[in-house]
């Protein structure tokens, strides 16, 4: 099966350098296929038959050993990241200045995240991995971020 592994808060502006080719090489040496990297974003893609939660685990003692900072991660299914973007709502094509998506892991609290974001950004939309805030969420939001212009 198809995943993507999204890391958060690498190679930006000099901090929590990650070597993406040094990524790309650790993660066949663990057994993952026809893995490939998305420029310098910390987006990487792969096969494996294992489940998510060795995968979940065999990454983070990778990244435990391997980095002198924490890596935040999360592994998405080809399949769950394609039902999620079916599931964009309409205003996603709209013209606006910014649209955030924010993947969060099972550790989340999603209730509680979904209301601290709705108190400070209005509307919001839930799904199973991905919640959607059409005017940005918060600045000091702690998640996987991807910003559209």
């Amino acid at each position: 099966m198809r995943y993507v592994l999204l890391l958060r808060g690498v190679n930006v502006g000099g901090k929590n350098k990650v070597v993406m080719a040094d990524l790309k090489n650790n993660l066949e040496v663990m057994g993952y296929t026809h893995v490939k990297s998305y420029i310098n974003s910390g987006n990487v893609f792969f096969n494996s038959e294992d489940a998510v939660e060795d995968m979940n685990e065999n990454i983070h003692t990778h990244f435990s050993h391997t980095y002198d900072f924490e890596l935040l991660f999360v592994i998405l299914g080809a399949d769950e990241f394609i039902q999620e973007y079916h599931n964009l709502p309409e205003w996603w094509q709209d013209d606006f200045a910014r649209k955030d998506v924010l993947f969060y892991t099972d550790s989340i609290d999603k209730a509680a995240l979904r209301q601290t974001i709705e108190i400070e950004s209005g509307e919001i939309y839930q799904y199973e991995k991905l919640l959607y805030a059409p005017g940005g969420a918060p600045k000091w939001m702690m998640g996987w971020r991807v910003s559209v212009s």
